[in-house]
């Protein structure tokens, strides 16, 4: 199914002609979920994002699709349930970028709680996850624990406990539910900008929009609206008069990138601190991913970056439990995300919950507010099931089904997915692409991307290679044919960035292709040399701040 910048004025005449049951404003991953659930069960959507999709938090997380651990500690045992239970739902359903990950939990002598209470509570969280088996935490005695991370330091360490998180790739994630709820008729936007939200009218809603890049103002109507906006939240709702009250408390998390080289650390670790934060240090292919921090954050929203303090707290603290002295230097990328964490009773950031809120703030508009990655479909299944009830005729929609619906990529048909079968696929799309003269490491990057849309990029790598004087780039080329055509790509930065990661893990090789890339990308985005030069600058101006 097309889904390029080819099709934005197709998508404005339809969006202008009709009266949609719902219009979402929020393109991360809550309005992208809310999208797929409502479309696919007969709902008429409309979805409008003011930059590209999952460039806010969605993009900025810790890329993991986890447990809530650190939920137990605030006694929050049914958003623990959600959680597990929504972890299994999402490997099965996008198992191309959602898969365990083992974790390792050092005990030390003084810091957190002992290895008995660490491990009665990690017993209890299985439980409430629904953990299978296989994935049950493991108690680690000194011995054990020094063989699966030997450069943890030694002094006053008891032991560790090891069990799974699920890691994930945060803004495909959001893509590939995007992608899913076109096909159920869903219509999605980015770079269009909600200017305001009338009053109802005789039970519907005017919201009036500009898109960004044709400089285009029109309005769209609907039963309802959404504001899926995250941290822009309290604007929209201000902005809007639909309430005096402020709902979101901003805080901060910051992720630093080093590369294994500088330590070969194969084993995920999660260590408490003394300020009783939590840190974790993930293995990413040949990277490491160290955070996070969680401070309140009072900037500008449309403008975090990590600083220079935020970066030292992450490296102290890691060094602090490891035999290795790792330095600012040793940064290879960072990134920054503020969390729309939901205001409440406290403002100890440590205790706020994690927990989404929907307000309805008159009969027509409502606001998604707060809420975790892990929880996202849950949340939209809550969301839409509100709105049916409330539509006249509410009975001939179907029940939610996005537990059973693959996402865009993961439309494998192997029956319950499993780690070596997916594995195995991935092998099968490397003997295809032999003669194209690629590599295993590309080929299962590319898989871990886009999963069996794989597919569709090989056989056009095919189509290029004989017309090609330079045979090495007919992947590359394959790759942005796809997402300029499939993925609604607009600027070099949502390829590099949200697309793909290669502004956080592939930094230096994006910036030595970056010629090559804007070249390619020219060609199916019909780029004059002016926007080509523009694209380039601010690419490596956004590069420049995510190297420290």
């Amino acid at each position: 199914m097309e889904y390029s910048y080819r099709n934005r004025v197709q998508i404005i005449q339809k969006a202008q002609n009709s009266c949609f049951d719902i219009v979402i404003i929020g393109g991360g991953i809550s309005g992208a979920g809310i999208a797929l659930d409502a479309s696919s069960r007969g709902l008429s959507v409309f979805l409008a994002e003011k930059d590209d999709f999952a460039q806010g938090t969605s993009s900025k997380s810790t890329k993991l699709v986890h447990g809530g651990l650190r939920y137990m500690k605030n006694l929050e045992f049914n958003l623990v349930h959600e959680a597990g239970s929504e972890r299994a739902i999402l490997y099965q359903n996008a198992p191309h970028i959602v898969f365990p990950q083992k974790m390792i939990l050092p005990i030390y002598k003084g810091i957190g709680y002992s290895k008995w209470i660490t491990s009665f509570g990690l017993w209890i969280y299985d439980v409430l996850a629904g953990v299978e088996a296989k994935y049950k935490k493991q108690t680690l005695n000194l011995t054990k624990t020094l063989k699966k991370v030997s450069l943890l330091k030694k002094d006053n360490l008891k032991g560790a406990i090891q069990y799974y998180e699920y890691r994930t790739n945060d803004a495909r994630l959001v893509i590939e539910n995007i992608k899913k709820s076109n096909e159920f008729g869903a219509l999605n936007i980015n770079y269009t900008k909600a200017i305001n939200i009338e009053k109802p009218k005789n039970n519907v809603v005017r919201v009036n929009l500009k898109d960004q890049l044709l400089d285009k103002n029109y309005s769209v109507k609907a039963k309802f609206v959404i504001n899926a906006t995250g941290v822009w939240a309290n604007d929209l709702v201000k902005q809007n008069s639909l309430s005096k009250k402020t709902y979101i408390l901003p805080s901060k998390g910051t992720h630093i990138v080093i590369d294994r080289t500088k330590i070969n650390l194969s084993t995920a670790v999660y260590f408490e601190l003394n300020d009783q934060r939590m840190v974790f240090a993930i293995p990413k292919d040949n990277k490491l991913i160290i955070g996070t921090t969680d401070d309140a954050f009072n900037g500008d929203i449309n403008d975090v970056f990590a600083t220079q303090q935020e970066i030292s707290y992450l490296l102290k603290a890691f060094n602090q439990f490891f035999n290795i002295e790792l330095s600012i230097n040793d940064v290879e990328s960072t990134w920054a995300g503020i969390r729309p964490l939901v205001k409440g009773k406290t403002s100890d950031l440590n205790k706020v919950s994690r927990k989404e809120k929907i307000v309805f703030h008159n009969n027509n508009v409502l606001s998604v507010l707060g809420g975790k990655l892990t929880a996202y479909r849950l949340v939209s299944e809550k969301v839409v099931n509100k709105i049916v009830k409330l539509l006249p005729e509410s009975k001939k929609y179907k029940k939610c089904s996005t537990k059973n619906i693959p996402l865009s990529g993961s439309e494998f048909n192997l029956g319950e997915i499993e780690s070596h079968k997916i594995i195995a696929f991935a092998e099968q799309k490397f003997n295809e692409a032999y003669q194209l003269n690629t590599t295993t490491d590309e080929i299962y990057g590319l898989f871990y991307c886009y999963g069996k849309n794989i597919e569709l990029i090989i056989n056009k790598a095919y189509d290029l290679y004989n017309s090609l004087d330079d045979k090495k780039i007919a992947l590359l080329e394959a790759e942005i044919w796809y997402v300029t055509n499939y993925e609604m790509v607009i600027n070099l930065d949502d390829f590099l960035t949200r697309r793909t990661d290669r502004l956080y893990f592939r930094l230096n090789e994006s910036l030595e292709q970056l010629s090559i890339i804007v070249s390619l990308m020219s060609k199916y985005l019909e780029w004059s040399e002016d926007t080509k030069a523009a694209q380039m600058k601010k690419y490596k101006e956004i590069a420049n701040k995510s190297h420290f």
